[in-house]
């Protein structure tokens, strides 16, 4: 396990006293920029974090768990923070929890406020942007989790439900079903790991099918709000006869949602006039009119799965070797896909 920098690694470094350390680092007015940027470089380097527990160092090990997640009102993460605490619940632990709402500025500035407490390990649906950050946790002591993100070559403790392969199945579920010109609905590209994983899955299925891949059809969502959300959902719709398409594959049953209550008002039937196809089968999905054909991630298996793994790296953090859980989703199949072959 590696041992936590301390102030006097960094003025060894920078060749100053502990205490211009500390005043740089603590934003104290008297201390030349050059140097305190200098410092500050240092520290990140070094993965140093300044402990607010440190008169408290000789304590037994934390048994606080940070969890930083998008967004507690979507019932995915919802439902996977629930397993998550439940099953840190059972082992003695607490969750810290932090919504990020898909912001990395947000979310850089709660992963430092984690660091600096004196936790037993961290919990991230992180977005694109979390990778640069993997250098200073390498650095840190503190066993890590990355959810919901395939952390290719990073070498980090991973956990994902495969949103490639379950894109894929939910566009050729379509595709067998007649329909060809298919809307994939999706956040902006770069902001979440999922919706580029689930865009590959798309693509892939056409590709298979020899169906010519459209720029067009495929729709993104800028921001996260309800109101931002809604007038993409009210724009999409509205070219439908334009662009000719007769499904939709949404990268969220939330987003499926806005579909259903703005589809009435356009005079478009679900799932007569289009087909729609959710993400995550949450618990919305079969009380919906007509109810919500979603491709199924285990949501509380995922959250049990998360804390389980970085419990054993919690226990036994000197022999312990990186590891990456792969879950393999499935559709729940209801009434809002038409057959149009028939």
């Amino acid at each position: 396990m590696i041992s936590r920098s301390t102030i006097k690694d960094i003025a060894k470094i920078a060749g100053v006293s502990d205490s211009t350390v500390s005043r740089a680092l603590s934003d104290y007015p008297h201390v030349n920029e050059e140097k305190r940027k200098k410092i500050r470089q240092i520290a990140e380097e070094l993965g140093y974090y300044p402990n607010i527990h440190a008169k408290n160092l000789r304590v037994q090990k934390s048994q606080d768990i940070g969890l930083i997640i998008p967004e507690i009102q979507n019932p995915f993460y919802a439902y996977v923070t629930r397993g998550i605490e439940d099953y840190a619940n059972i082992n003695g632990y607490n969750l810290l929890l932090c919504n990020s709402d898909f912001d990395p500025v947000k979310e850089a500035k709660y992963l430092d406020l984690l660091l600096s407490k004196q936790i037993g390990g961290l919990i991230i649906f992180p977005t694109m942007l979390i990778t640069k950050k993997v250098p200073t946790l390498k650095k840190r002591s503190i066993p890590f989790v990355f959810v919901d993100f395939p952390a290719y070559n990073l070498h980090v403790n991973c956990i994902y439900a495969d949103q490639q392969y379950g894109a894929y199945i939910a566009v050729k579920y379509l595709i067998e079903r007649g329909h060809q010109n298919i809307v994939y609905y999706n956040y902006e590209k770069g902001f979440v790991p999922p919706g580029e994983q689930m865009e590959r899955g798309y693509r892939q299925a056409l590709k298979e099918f020899k169906i010519k891949y459209r720029k067009n059809l495929v729709f993104t969502l800028k921001k996260t709000d309800k109101k931002t959300l809604y007038e993409t959902t009210y724009q999409l719709l509205s070219k439908k006869k334009a662009l000719g398409y007769t499904a939709i594959i949404c990268v969220g049953d939330i987003f499926a949602l806005s579909i259903y209550e703005i589809a009435p008002t356009l005079g478009i039937k679900i799932p007569e006039n289009l087909s729609v196809i959710g993400y995550d089968d949450t618990f919305i999905c079969p009380f919906l009119n007509p109810p919500l054909t979603s491709v199924n991630q285990p949501q509380y298996e995922l959250g049990k799965q998360v804390f389980e793994l970085l419990l054993r790296e919690i226990n036994d953090p000197l022999n312990w070797q990186y590891q990456t859980i792969r879950l393999i989703p499935w559709i729940s199949e209801r009434k809002s896909v038409y057959d149009i072959t028939i």
